[in-house]
């Protein structure tokens, strides 16, 4: 079982005040690894190992000594991952811990301050170095990991909050175009849903609202430039923006069935958002067309179209339902309906979503994803 986390600014009491959660030290820019140069002391590294088989030289260009302490994090960190890490952390008294990949090194790394038996607050410091743009782990208070049931399971502590930010733009050249386009979507799904989120508010909506411009106006381009780093940047800086909505408002429903479907399906979690995403939105809107009005004249009365024409000019409308046909779903294992329901009541992502959906709603979502389901 993962910890039992709780502290002052997670209290319930405080749900409805308007907030934002921030990470300590936020650097951005082809010159924000210069922060690195200032360590002294010992680090361990947790790393996925693509973004170190890619990166690793620009790291140690700006490292005092080469990195020795190496904890490479797995694409779909667990409750083991975590128990592993926490040991690994009890052998020696590091003074920083750098995450540096995607979303589940960073959310490995910001767990440095938490023990399987509580919260150790120990004075050791988290870098996180994003070597994608949309998770949003980097600014975040909230953690996942697969759990004995298969189900992801948040951890949620400002514990998790990181002391230091790197973003540098250069990192995300090397992304493949089908990655840049989950990620995207990722980013873009914390902004529409940070948005409707029955814990929005006129700070968070500040974020939401940037970072979807800042995405439908550049994600195109770093989509089909992966060498345009002005893109890049913009996108990364989006991610950020994103980040903040979905750390400080919560997401939404399209979140929540990403969190069900992805584990069981080994579907990539921006792929199986992108999937859900677009059906949500048309649900939201036959719901109450006034749930987008935030967004502005223009974008307000066009989001559902808006959203598909994105996520289709990113190759991503079909590659999903070809995906899953490819893995021998859904037409082999329909969606249990029941679980499902169990699932979203518990849900963090799908409790803050403006409405629970009942199964008819529920199913009219999955048939528009061409997920088939239990009667």
């Amino acid at each position: 079982m993962m910890p039992e986390l709780s502290d002052m600014y997670s209290s319930p009491g405080l749900l409805a005040v308007p907030k934002i959660f921030f990470p300590g030290h936020v650097y951005q820019g082809p010159r924000a690894l210069r922060f690195l140069r200032e360590l002294k002391g010992e680090i361990l590294f947790v790393v996925s190992r693509g973004a170190w088989e890619r990166h690793e030289p620009a790291l140690a260009g700006n490292l005092a000594s080469p990195a020795r302490d190496i904890f490479w994090a797995d694409p779909e960190p667990t409750e083991k991952t975590f128990r592993d890490f926490a040991e690994r952390l009890a052998h020696k008294n590091y003074q920083y811990v750098i995450g540096f990949g995607g979303g589940s090194a960073m959310d490995v790394a910001k767990t440095a301050r938490i023990r399987p038996t509580g919260i150790d607050a120990r004075g050791v410091k988290v870098i996180l170095i994003p070597t994608t743009a949309g998770s949003g782990s980097e600014v975040s208070r909230y953690a996942l990991f697969i759990n004995e049931a298969g189900e992801k399971e948040p951890m949620v502590s400002a514990d998790l909050l990181p002391d230091t930010v790197l973003y540098d733009p250069s990192f995300l050249l090397s992304l493949p175009p089908d990655i840049t386009a989950y990620t995207t979507a990722d980013a873009y799904a914390h902004a529409l849903e940070g948005l409707t989120s029955r814990l929005a508010n006129p700070l968070s909506d500040v974020f939401a609202r940037e970072a979807a411009r800042l995405i439908l106006a550049h994600a195109l381009s770093a989509y089909r430039e992966p060498d345009n780093l002005e893109a890049r940047s913009r996108l990364q800086i989006a991610g950020f923006f994103g980040g903040l909505a979905q750390n400080s408002a919560s997401v939404g429903l399209a979140h929540g069935l990403a969190d069900f479907f992805g584990p069981r399906w080994g579907m990539a979690h921006g792929l199986a958002v992108a999937l859900f995403l677009p059906p949500v939105i048309a649900q939201n809107l036959k719901k109450n067309p006034a749930y987008y009005e935030k967004l502005g004249p223009g974008l307000a009365d066009s989001v559902y179209e808006e959203t598909r024409r994105l996520f289709g000019a990113m190759g991503l409308e079909g590659i999903a339902e070809k995906f899953l046909a490819d893995a021998g779903a859904p037409s082999g294992a329909p969606a249990p309906l029941g679980a499902l329901v169990g699932f979203l009541k518990k849900d963090p992502a799908a409790k803050t979503h403006p409405f629970m959906p009942n199964e008819d709603e529920l199913k009219e979502i999955l048939d528009a994803a061409h997920i088939a389901h239990e009667p």
